[in-house]
């Protein structure tokens, strides 16, 4: 009876994981999902977990609690928003991603992950080959899952109708691939055909990981990155995504542009924490157009206005680190950059998955810390969907185990 409850509560969570790239393509039926997940993570911690905290876990989750002090404190001063429903929704959803993270590490046995990844393998597979077939045969043929052309290449999005969002699927599948014990020769297949599809997309942001997982590949055959290794990392990004960099960031005629030198602004008007959740940068300052866009001109700025003006602020939404910048000010930046490091050292200090695993991990992480510059990915579902696998699939098992169950797959 013990073993048919442990398959049960694994396979929920991975069909409630399932559910949150779904929740992307008709969020009209999943409005709010990602934020519900939080508190179906919360449920299984609480019912499930058979750990404390990590010391590493225990300083993301104080970090964020001081994050949430300083934005409550910054509402009270500024006063711009004084709703509580935009308030507490913009709380749950500026870390959402990295409370998900810290609730989910724990809660599954080295059994359940199997069944987790068991589960989900199948589907990854199927996904990964029906997107490249219709990846390829979109190049030469209309059928509407295509944008404009760059590089000679027309950008394809599936049914996601962005580029970016639907590159972070294929990554997510192929890292649910790369947690399963399929032989390395049959995972590389994969492999193939995930970057052919990839390359696809157009999107720098995504490039971002085909060019740190090669590198961590050249590199390093055992994935532990240094600090050498993030500098590396770094000018290769800047070199491979010249393009949005200079499109989305550098051009200060672009939205993004004016969010981000204008989140400075904010942040020094409203020193030291900035100006309060759901002001500036994120859905909520969205809906209600915040005071902070009219006083600093952004109504006038093409995608960040209000009606026909702004294209009904289609950018609005679209600047993770500009709404850090703003809302919690210089501290709370701070404290953001030391919970990506935190992160980061939780997912470079994995001595138990295997080595593609790892790969494909820190690749994954560095592409959304990329995203987090110029876009509000990080944050979005997808975001949510990569975070949670990130907690998920990390094995708990001895390495020389896993080898050994991946040498069994080869033999058969």
């Amino acid at each position: 009876m013990a073993t048919k409850i442990s398959l049960s509560r694994a396979k929920i969570l991975a069909l409630a994981t399932m559910l949150l790239p779904v929740s992307y393509i008709i969020p009209g039926v999943f409005a709010y999902y990602d934020e519900f997940f939080v508190f179906v993570c919360a449920f299984f911690h609480l019912t499930t977990s058979r750990k404390r905290f990590s010391r590493r876990d225990r300083w993301i989750f104080f970090n964020i609690i001081i994050t949430y002090l300083i934005g409550l404190t910054s509402n009270l001063q500024s006063n711009l928003i004084v709703s509580p429903p935009p308030i507490i929704i913009d709380m749950l959803t500026i870390y959402k991603q990295f409370l998900v993270f810290v609730l989910l590490r724990k809660v599954l046995s080295e059994h359940e992950r199997q069944v987790f990844v068991n589960f989900l393998t199948p589907i990854s597979k199927f996904y990964i080959i029906l997107t490249f077939i219709l990846a390829l045969l979109s190049q030469f043929i209309d059928i509407g899952m295509t944008f404009d052309e760059r590089y000679g290449i027309k950008a394809f999005c599936f049914v996601f109708g962005n580029q970016s969002a639907f590159g972070i699927s294929v990554v997510a599948c192929l890292l649910i691939i790369s947690a399963s014990t399929l032989p390395n020769r049959k995972f590389v297949l994969y492999v193939v055909l995930s970057f052919v599809t990839l390359l696809q997309t157009t999107k720098g942001v995504i490039y971002s990981f085909l060019t740190v997982s090669f590198i961590i590949f050249i590199i390093d055959n055992k994935a532990n990155i240094k600090i050498r290794h993030l500098v590396i990392f770094a000018a290769a990004i800047f070199l491979i995504s010249s393009y949005q960099i200079t499109t989305y960031i550098t051009d200060y005629n672009s939205p993004r542009m004016h969010l981000l030198l204008n989140s400075f602004k904010v942040a020094n008007d409203y020193a030291p924490f900035g100006s309060g959740f759901a002001t500036y940068g994120g859905e909520q300052a969205k809906q209600h157009y915040s005071p902070l866009y009219v006083k600093y001109g952004l109504l006038y700025v093409y995608g960040l206005g209000t009606g026909h003006n702004g294209k009904h602020g289609n950018f609005l939404n679209d600047n993770y680190l500009a709404m850090i910048i703003a809302q919690t000010g210089y501290f709370g930046t701070l404290i953001y950059i030391v919970i990506l490091f935190q992160l980061f050292q939780i997912l470079n200090e994995d001595k138990r998955s295997s080595i593609r695993y790892k790969t494909i991990a820190m690749a994954a992480f560095a592409m959304l810390v990329v995203c987090s510059i110029g876009t509000g990915i990080i944050k979005s579902t997808n975001g949510v969907f990569l975070f949670t696998l990130l907690a998920i699939l990390p094995s708990n098992e001895n390495p020389q185990n896993i080898r050994r169950h991946m040498d069994d797959q080869q033999n058969i």
